[in-house]
């Protein structure tokens, strides 16, 4: 099971997500991953992480996504790509034209997207649970296989017609091919990487849109700004056919609910539908694996 944790900065997102994260470890091997280009989930465990992870309790490990090294990789993945699949470019100094794409729109998502896809997909965990970003770049990363596709999409029926004026040119016997494949766009090296990227894709989308396999939390605040972002969080999601599960209403105290009562009816009116949880506030914070194994919900 995937869990993501969604929430605006400074809401509490990623304390929520090490005490979900220690109370699962209690039954099942879990793994809590950083994808906030902040980290702090080293602090909140007391921990030093990096990009590795590392066990940190019984059935418990962790790690800090490093988005400059999966920049990198990504990076260097693309560029050995393009090589093989256009050797004939080789005269030509691919290597600085290829060093401009770290700056391209997209890319550091696309790489941080792979980077946690990779992750998910290590079978020695029961449960991974991801700490993302703020609100914009989680739901732009969450977005970005739906983006994908479209553009692969396109690109494969460009491809397609290529191949077919190639065939065309080359008296219906063109030499890349194989004579005895019944579909001429199977064996023709471009269009089986980008079918091959466009069914990947398809695989991420389906694993983190599936209730079956992944679950969203929201974690917010009793204010007006941090509710405000709860519900563009929820109507983004919409939008790409993912279902929230759960609310978490973070360092609630009586005193708030007293004082904003029109953002609690307004809490409890938007969000029926969903499980709302909150956690109490403490002066001091939640830190170390010893506070946050004694810290507990209450339903609203």
């Amino acid at each position: 099971m995937i869990y993501f944790f969604f929430g605006k900065g400074g809401v509490g997102k990623t304390t929520n997500a090490a005490i979900n994260a220690l109370q699962l470890s209690r039954s099942r091997k879990v793994l809590i991953v950083s994808a906030d280009p902040a980290h702090n989930l080293g602090d909140v465990f007391d921990i030093k992480l990096g990009h590795k992870p590392i066990r940190i309790a019984e059935n418990l490990d962790a790690c800090e996504i490093d988005y400059k090294k999966v920049v990198d990789e990504y990076l260097k993945r693309i560029t050995a790509k393009i090589k093989r699949q256009y050797k004939y470019l080789a005269a030509f100094n691919l290597d600085g034209s290829l060093n401009v794409l770290r700056f391209s729109p997209g890319v550091e998502e696309d790489a941080l997207l792979r980077a946690i896809w990779r992750l998910v997909n290590i079978d020695i965990y029961d449960d991974v649970i991801i700490d993302l970003p703020p609100t914009g770049l989680a739901l732009r990363i969450m977005a970005l296989p739906v983006i994908n596709r479209v553009w692969l999409n396109k690109l494969l029926k460009a491809r397609k017609k290529i191949v077919d004026i190639r065939e065309s040119l080359e008296n219906m016997k063109p030499v890349f091919l194989d004579e005895s494949s019944k579909d001429k766009n199977h064996t023709d090296k471009v269009y089986n990487e980008l079918e091959k990227i466009e069914k990947e894709n398809m695989m991420i989308y389906n694993r983190f849109a599936d209730p079956e396999f992944s679950s969203i939390f929201i974690v917010m605040n009793i204010d007006k700004l941090s509710y405000a972002e709860t519900i563009r969080t929820l109507e983004g999601l919409k939008e790409l056919k993912i279902s929230a599960k759960t609310i978490i209403v973070n360092r609630y105290t009586d005193s708030d609910a007293n004082s904003c009562p029109d953002i609690m009816h307004d809490i409890k009116k938007s969000f029926s539908k969903y499980s709302i949880k909150a956690l109490p506030y403490r002066e001091h914070g939640i830190i170390g694996i010893e506070q946050l194994n004694s810290a507990k919900y209450f339903s609203i």
